[in-house]
């Protein structure tokens, strides 16, 4: 697939561009100490029961085109 940006109106190729490709999400080995997923929680996903927990701050979540974002704001 080819992808072009124009910043600056110059035609730039965007390369190794993958758009709507489906990736498997990752699980975590068998070592795994804790593994987050920031699946609208802080929890540990590996069974470990590490979960984490905020003394201060806060952490947003959101979702965009099925895409999971999560931000940690400066205080936390």
């Amino acid at each position: 697939m080819w992808v072009y940006l124009y910043p600056n109106n110059t035609e730039t190729e965007l390369k190794n561009a993958y758009i709507g490709e489906y990736v498997a999400p990752r699980e975590p080995w068998a070592n795994t100490v804790a593994y987050y997923k920031f699946d609208w929680n802080l929890n540990d996903s590996s069974g470990n029961n590490r979960n984490m927990a905020l003394s201060r701050g806060s952490v947003t979540y959101w979702t965009i085109w099925n895409n999971k974002y999560v931000h940690f704001d400066s205080s936390t």
